[in-house]
């Protein structure tokens, strides 16, 4: 639950940029190690990978079987668990966001 707050709270900044509807965020598989997040939305996926190997994730790839189907994002780590490597990538990816949109309104 407290992932899919925080992958909402993200598109909630990109919203008024892409004008999307509301992201699906279902956890297919949770383990210590490893994640399995899929979502309708490509973009957040794809920026969430980046920030995932940024802050030490040791694989992080996404794919989609077609354009009609929602993308399945998976996450292995080491050092500490997928699920806190997303999160950690969440709250940077939050961070730059909300730094972006201050240095656009100034």
């Amino acid at each position: 639950m407290f992932l899919k707050n925080k992958l909402r709270e993200i598109e909630k900044v990109y919203k008024p940029i892409f004008a999307h509807s509301l992201m699906e965020v279902e956890v297919v598989k949770s383990e210590k190690n490893e994640m399995e997040i899929k979502t309708d939305n490509v973009t957040v996926v794809e920026i969430l990978r980046n920030y995932l190997y940024e802050n030490g994730a040791e694989f992080a790839v996404w794919k989609r079987e077609h354009p009609s189907k929602p993308a399945v994002l998976s996450v292995k780590s080491s050092g500490k668990t997928a699920a806190k490597a997303i999160s950690d990538s969440i709250a940077a990816i939050e961070k730059d966001c909300k730094a972006l949109l201050n240095a656009v309104k100034k």
